[in-house]
């Protein structure tokens, strides 16, 4: 019987039960080979931790090098690099390159084989990052909350993997897609996102749209909180999905804030049940409506925006894809590890954090912040972008930053007084400028100055 003289590859590793496409990596090899243009279809979106078996990782990773160092990438080029990192022999040596080569027929498809090279890789990734929080898990000598923070970075790093296509493109298709929006807005058929409910505010705004990272900041009772909450309302008054981060006050609170606000009755009788007799029929009024609002609360201690996009991404999941259309953050420097060593660098990551959500998710997030002491010690006292400054990256992420500023606070006397502020010092899709709004204390309620006339 005549001898099978077939070539063994020793890279092409047999059937494995961990999740790999031992094929495609083969195949994508081959076609960068073949191709010298075919590495860089794929370069920006293969890494070569992705490829499963080692000497895969070790060719594909020479090839890089050639292709970032400008040089051509083919046969004889990897073979040479490999043999000048001493790595050829450890990959099958130059026969089996060349088979690697002569078994390609084409590199036409090279950029879908690197997709299901990426496919088993997150996989891969899943499975690890699962024995992760299992072993975590396990280990009783650590508290809970510990533990729960590594497993979440552990959830945080595989959701950073996110299969994602090429960002760069073409300045002719961004011009052709901004001329057609422009001649959409000269025939007002642009939405301007969802109304607040605060028609000044609208104007400057555009509405809540998708992919922004609004900064609502003020020092401690100028109505941060009551902002944000009616805001909410109003967008979820709309049928939009609003996720309600407070990590300042219990659901239970917020919950009294909502009602007083939309009942025109004081939190405080509402909690203590001093509710005259005539205003029990609007109360249940207001209750019937408010509870049929499309709003989730999370009043945990811990929340991340890792945790916040994890708990929207299993409402949009049970209740339909886009549910949650605006994120409100109560407040930002509450969020994350307080007893950080660089306090700055931590908010900034959070601010980051919250920005990356909103382009990812195609939502609105709304954050409150705190503003430095420092306003309290000047006169007149109305913020400036500056305040915000010792609050990390957080005005460099923020699209725009709303300051809120009440003169009655300070001065009880003024002829301002029940008038609020929302001073827009930054505005990257828009004008700056100050929007004047009623503020009720007693309701913790904004209104606008006058109804909307047409």
């Amino acid at each position: 019987m005549q001898a099978n003289t077939t070539p063994i590859l020793p890279f092409r590793s047999p059937e494995t039960a961990d999740p790999a496409n031992i094929d495609a990596e083969y195949d994508v090899i081959g076609a960068i080979l073949v191709d010298p243009g075919a590495i860089a279809r794929i370069a920006h979106k293969l890494p070569p931790e992705a490829f499963y078996v080692h000497s895969h990782r070790t060719i594909y990773q020479a090839c890089l090098d050639l292709y970032r160092d400008g040089q051509v990438v083919d046969l004889m080029t990897v073979c040479t690099a490999l043999t000048n990192n001493k790595q050829l022999d450890k990959v099958g040596g130059k026969r089996a390159m060349a088979q690697m080569f002569d078994l390609c027929l084409t590199s036409a498809n090279v950029e879908q084989h690197a997709d299901l090279i990426l496919e088993k890789h997150f996989r891969r990734c899943m499975a690890r990052a699962g024995a992760e929080i299992q072993e975590i898990s396990k280990d009783v000598s650590r508290g809970l909350s510990d533990c729960l923070s590594e497993a979440q970075r552990s959830l945080g790093r595989l959701l950073e993997l996110g299969v994602s296509e090429s960002s760069v493109i073409k300045l002719d298709q961004v011009v052709a897609l901004n001329i057609c929006k422009t001649e959409d807005a000269a025939d007002d058929k642009i939405p301007k996102g969802i109304p607040t409910g605060f028609y000044d505010l609208d104007e400057m705004l555009r509405g809540v749209k998708p992919g922004e990272l609004i900064i609502l900041a003020g020092r401690p009772s100028m109505g941060k909180t009551a902002g944000l909450v009616n805001v909410a309302v109003n967008v979820a008054a709309q049928g939009r999905g609003v996720y309600i981060s407070s990590l300042e006050m219990s659901a239970e609170q917020l919950g009294y804030r909502i009602m007083s606000a939309d009942s025109s009755i004081e939190s405080g009788r509402l909690r203590d049940g001093k509710v005259g007799q005539h205003e029990w029929p609007s109360l249940g009024e207001s209750v019937t409506k408010l509870a049929g609002l499309p709003v989730w609360i999370d009043d945990s201690f811990r929340q991340t925006p890792e945790t916040v996009a994890a708990n929207i991404q299993r409402i949009n999941a049970e209740n339909g894809p886009g549910t949650i259309s605006l994120v409100m953050v109560d407040y930002i420097q509450l969020m994350g590890d307080r007893g950080a060593g660089n306090r700055v660098a931590e908010l900034g990551k959070i601010s980051r954090g919250f920005k990356g959500m909103a382009k990812e998710l195609g939502l609105s997030v709304w954050a409150l912040s705190q503003l430095s002491r420092g306003v309290e010690s000047r006169n007149p006292k109305r913020p400036l972008m500056s305040d915000l400054r010792e609050s990390g990256n957080i005005e460099e992420d923020a699209d725009a930053v709303i300051l809120l500023y009440r003169e009655d606070y300070y001065d009880p006397d003024t002829p301002d007084r029940g008038l609020a502020e929302w001073i827009i010092g930054k505005n990257r899709n828009g004008p700056t400028g100050t929007v004047k709004l009623l503020f009720e204390p007693a309701f913790t309620r904004f209104r606008n100055l006058a109804p909307r006339i047409g």
